[in-house]
Order: C-alpha cells, then structure tokens, then sequence
C-alpha cells in the first residue's frame, strides 16, 4: 500500500506570502497616519507663524503709540495742562547704609 503526502513546501510558503502581505498592508497604513500627522503639524506651524506675525504687528503699533505718549513734547504739554511744576532741586529718597546688603538681593 502506497501512502501518498500532500506537498507540505507551498503551505509554508503561503504563509510566508500572507505574513508579509499583512506587513505590507500594516506599513501602508502607518505611513498614511504617519504623512497626514505631518501635514497637521505642517499647517498648525504655518498657522503659529501667522500669528506670530499678528501678534507682532499688534506689538509694533502699540509701542508706537506708547512712544507717542512718552514723547518729550506731550509730556510737557500733558505737565501744563494740569498745572505741574517741574523741580528744580528734587530730593530723592535714600537708602540707609544697614539696609545697603538688602538692597543687592
């Protein structure tokens, strides 16, 4: 009696071509998630940096305006207005020599 085997070599090789599909497949898909995270970061960054120059801009006019305020000429003209006087002889308040240590920290 003659006992006849099945060809054990293509079912080992079949599973070797399925592993390595669902490999293919599952780096296919990670790199997808992984290109469409940084496209995200790409716009969010592109975003951040419009901003940034808003927020700069904002900042240059309001330090123009500030400087405009702080202005030698609208400051005397704000001290005249409301009656100031400049002094001639400021006396300026002084720290006494035992506190002079406390002073540094």
């Amino acid at each position: 009696m003659t006992i006849i085997q099945p060809d054990r070599t293509g079912a080992k090789l079949n599973l070797i071509f399925i592993t390595l599909m669902a490999a293919v497949v599952v780096a296919a898909v990670t790199l997808v998630f992984l290109y469409n995270r940084l496209m995200n970061l790409k716009h969010e960054a592109a975003a951040a940096r419009q901003e940034i120059e808003v927020t700069e801009l904002r900042t240059a006019e309001m330090q123009e305006k500030l400087f405009a305020l702080l202005n030698k000429d609208s400051v005397a003209e704000l001290a005249t207005s409301r009656a100031l006087v400049q002094e001639r002889n400021p006396k300026y308040l002084q720290i006494s020599p035992e506190w002079s240590i406390a002073s540094r920290y």
